[in-house]
Formats: C-alpha cells, sequence, structure tokens
C-alpha cells in the first residue's frame, strides 16, 4: 500500500485551521512584549496575513525597533516568556 499525501488537505489546514491559533499565539507575545520597559512609548502590533499557510507578524513599531530588539531583546523574551523557542538563522 502506498502512501500518498493530500497536499490539498494539508494546504486547507495551514492557510484556514491554524490561522485562529498562529493569530493567538503572536497576539499573547505581542502582550507581553507590551509589559517591556525599553519600549520608549513604541507600539507593538500584529498582522495576519496568508501565503501558503496562515502567518502573523509581530513588530515594534518605531524608528528604533531593531536597535531596542538587538540591544533588549523585547520580542524574543516575550516569545520565550510564552514558551517559544527562538533561534537565529
Amino acid at each position: 500500500m502506498d502512501f500518498i499525501p493530500d497536499y490539498a488537505g494539508i494546504g486547507k489546514i495551514l492557510r484556514e485551521d491554524m490561522a485562529k491559533p498562529t493569530h493567538d499565539a503572536a497576539e499573547s507575545i505581542a502582550k507581553e512584549a507590551r509589559k517591556s520597559t525599553h519600549l520608549h512609548g513604541a507600539a507593538v502590533t500584529t498582522k495576519d496575513f496568508t501565503t501558503d499557510r496562515a502567518r502573523t507578524t509581530i513588530m515594534i513599531a518605531h524608528p528604533a525597533a531593531t536597535a531596542i530588539e538587538a540591544k533588549h531583546g523585547v520580542l524574543t523574551k516575550a516569545a520565550a516568556s510564552e514558551g517559544f523557542e527562538v533561534k537565529s538563522r
């Protein structure tokens, strides 16, 4: 017996069924990041979109966002506190 993956079904799961869990996880990370004292008034926002799967980005809306993350790890620490493992590429 051969195994034939249902690519259309897998795609549907990744695009539709995972949208809410993905959004909820990102929102919990953003909520934790908003508690940081290093944001200097910057907003932490999320944005949902779909490519071949559901995705949500988390952003520090500030001109110095890259420096804030590099120096203080606001998003990295927030993700870790929510149980996510963050690795550099």
